[in-house]
């Protein structure tokens, strides 16, 4: 029978990584004494270090049954107590510098040692006490942060805060403050200096994102105004900027790579004698017990308690991971890529890594999006493997071998930039003052021909003239956090007495996935053989389901009475009944509808945020003040608000094939998903004449994919094209491009 196999023993990478801690701490030691602050920021000398170890081993032995330890447990026993020590000295550290202004400077080290972890940062010290600030992707990360922090440096209140879209806690009193990317950015559009922090902190700069690239550029100027900011290097090979390494204080950490099938040496099979299910109080969050198992008693098997971890998930179901599991119960988290960063579960000692992601990706040359499974990068597994290591002893198992590492990883993540639409990014250095954006110090340049694309849709959008500087109407665009389509929604929606409906309408269109897909469901009949003859049990199952499929029809029937053919007022009318139910709890509304909760909730945050930023901007626009409630809209205004759509998408229209005169062959089709449209800019010009299918297809979920096929409209306003995912019968067949329309 197949079964994994470690690649290498455990004890080897634990001598090995004694040693390198061991050579670590002696140069931690020698620069620090050198150092003025070394006796107040350096923890206790060796020689009390030892009477501390040796006071608490006996504390805990006397606490255990008076037996004999073998080496063993006596080994696992010596580690605990240095985990720890080292968790108390840290804690002591921080605390100290919290209370006193420590002279950091003693955390500098040489970029060439030797035997330092991969946290590199840049750092230039100051006498201020302004904020210190740290930027992040993930905006569910930000609050947890920040109250992490706080507590680690002795529950100091309002000294830690946060900022996010949507929410913020920082006062007079806020020393270190915590924000997203974006936020940072329209604080450098306010004031380029940033004269009210300190320092800044680029976190999680290794993943480049479009942000932390601006960011990362932005900080190249404003270092010549402010000597003082630290800024984190991404790990690119594009950055230039000399790093500074400070060594991490991780607890240890084991990767392994297993493979399947090889039983030719069984003495290297890990019989897991040292799991976790033999020691208990390796999580002393609450300073819990120390116990040692007797010699030959057994482990009882404990119970699983799963629970799973992606981004569509609701926040109050997502927060279920950081609660410790029932008692007798070991803690299996089921997760996406959303917890490789930013994110530490307490108590995960355990990683599995599959190596492979789901990604959006983006064609530059065609426009297409497409979900493509891949291979991730070598900065990616490292993540990943650190999601063991945070607060304990972790060890990673590996489902590919160190060969498929090598080979088919690759160092880094592509960077955003190169991988998504440009426009925003153009006009928001343009707003800055950024005219030549092609001179702009990228980490990693994208394509001039991309920058030249995106600046002819900003000159279709009236945000720049002929000469690609910014207009009147570009700055107007530049002030909302939205793409620079709604954007121009939002003025041309003001400007029409219609700005409640398109804040609404923008909010609900920006939200991905408000409606939850009929195939996630579970709604088709069960597939049975000819002969099958069902039980009472499958017949009861039979007729939910097809009760479930009659209530899913007749809700988006429903929700499309505004127009039976705009996708846009679908969402509208889903936004309006969702603020006006009183009588029934969010959960349950989510639940009759079909819709998802979470995407409801960011959408309702944002129409209140985009309202009080267009009020402020324009206190004319007939918006005394935000009402939660909002009446759908009458169908004159409906009308106006498709005009409005289509004049933020006013380059993406598809045509009917068969109305195209220079297309003699137009394939017939009984299903309106079949109909075959061409765009305005066709997507297969630049692929070459040999495309299997040059034409592209209302998608699915459309709400004109239940029409006739005879009745289709000439022409649709779409928002995005999409790649169907490959054949799994017929590999060689091209995938179908879907549009995913607006209105007509």
């Amino acid at each position: 029978m197949a079964k994994f196999t470690p690649r290498q023993r455990k004890h080897k990478h634990r001598v090995r990584e004694e040693e390198e801690r061991q050579k670590a701490a002696v140069k931690v030691g020698i620069q620090a004494t050198n150092d003025a602050n070394a006796d107040v920021i350096l923890p206790h000398g060796k020689a009390e270090k030892e009477e501390k170890r040796k006071h608490l081993r006996e504390e805990l032995r006397a606490a255990q049954p008076q037996s004999k330890i073998s080496k063993k447990k006596q080994k696992r026993l010596d580690k605990y107590i240095d985990n720890k020590l080292k968790k108390e000295e840290n804690l002591e550290i921080m605390k100290k510098l919290a209370a006193h202004k420590i002279d950091t400077s003693l955390l500098q080290m040489d970029d060439e040692d030797e035997g330092m972890d991969d946290e590199d940062e840049e750092e230039e010290g100051s006498d201020e006490e302004d904020e210190g600030e740290d930027s992040s992707d993930e905006e569910e990360s930000e609050e947890d942060m920040a109250n992490r922090v706080g507590e680690e440096l002795g529950n100091v209140g309002k000294r830690v805060g946060y900022q996010i879209r949507f929410d913020g806690s920082t006062g007079e009193d806020t020393a270190v403050k915590f924000m997203t990317d974006g936020i940072l950015l329209r604080e450098i559009a306010q004031d380029i200096s940033l004269p009210q922090y300190s320092a800044i902190v680029i976190d999680e700069a290794h993943e480049r994102s479009v942000n932390t690239d601006i960011l990362i550029g932005m900080m190249s100027r404003i270092v010549d105004l402010r000597r003082n900011l630290m800024k984190e290097d991404p790990k690119g090979a594009d950055v230039k900027q000399p790093p500074v390494r400070i060594s991490a204080a991780d607890a240890p950490l084991e990767a392994e790579d297993l493979e399947i099938g090889d039983d030719k040496n069984p003495d290297d099979y890990d019989d897991g004698s040292d799991a976790e299910s033999e020691i208990h109080g390796l999580d002393d969050e609450e300073d819990k017990e120390f116990e040692i198992a007797e010699e030959g008693e057994e482990t009882p098997m404990l119970k699983v308690h799963v629970l799973p971890l992606y981004s569509q998930l609701p926040t109050k179901q997502q927060l279920r991971v950081f609660e410790p599991p029932p008692d007798g119960s070991r803690l299996i988290v089921l997760a996406t890529n959303v917890a490789e960063t930013s994110l530490t579960i307490p108590g995960i000692r355990y990683v599995f890594d599959c190596g492979r992601s789901k990604e959006r990706k983006y064609d530059q040359t065609t426009g297409v999006q497409s979900f493509e499974i891949g291979w991730i990068s070598k900065a990616s597994a490292e993540q990943r493997a650190g999601r063991a290591g945070r607060t304990g002893p972790g060890h990673c198992y590996r489902f590919y071998s160190s060969a498929v590492y090598e080979r088919d990883f690759q160092q880094y993540t592509e960077p955003e930039i190169l991988r998504t639409p440009i426009e925003g990014l153009v006009l928001q250095l343009k707003s800055m003052g950024i005219h030549k954006v092609v001179n702009y110090p990228f980490p990693t340049p994208p394509d001039r021909q991309q920058l030249a694309k995106a600046e002819k849709l900003m000159q279709y959008l009236a945000a720049l003239d002929d000469d690609g500087k910014i207009t009147p109407q570009g700055r107007q665009l530049s002030v909302y956090p939205l793409s620079p389509r709604f954007s121009r929604m939002l003025v041309i929606g003001q400007n029409h007495g219609l700005a409640a409906y398109v804040i609404a309408l923008v909010s609900a269109l920006v939200v991905p996935d408000v409606f939850i897909p009929e195939n996630l469901l579970n709604l088709a009949p069960a597939q049975e053989d000819d002969d099958h003859i069902r039980t009472h049990a499958e017949n009861v199952e039979e007729d939910e389901r097809e009760k479930r499929r009659r209530a899913y029809s007749q809700a988006h029937h429903k929700l499309s009475s505004l127009d039976s053919t705009s996708d846009s007022a679908k969402l509208l009318f889903a936004l309006c009944a969702f603020a006006a139910e009183t009588k029934k709890s969010p959960e349950d509304f989510a639940s009759q509808w079909f819709l998802r909760l979470k995407a409801l909730q960011e959408a309702t945050q944002l129409r209140q945020q985009l309202t009080n930023i267009v009020r402020k901007e324009n206190p004319r626009c007939g918006i005394a003040t935000y009402e939660p409630k909002l009446a759908p809209p009458k169908k004159d205004q409906v009308a106006r608000l498709n005009y409005i759509v289509a004049a933020g998408f006013i380059d993406q229209i598809a045509q009917r094939a068969d109305l195209c005169p220079d297309i003699t062959e137009v394939p017939k089709a009984k299903r309106a998903t079949d109909v075959p449209y061409v765009t305005l800019f066709p997507s297969h010009e630049r692929r070459g004449a040999s495309a299997d299918d040059p034409f592209v297809y209302i998608h699915p979920s459309s709400v004109l994919a239940h029409q006739s096929g005879k009745s289709l409209p000439q022409y649709i306003v779409y928002s995005h094209l999409q790649r169907a995912a490959p054949s799994t019968i017929n590999a060689a067949r091209t995938p179908k491009e879907y549009f995913n329309s607006i209105c007509i």
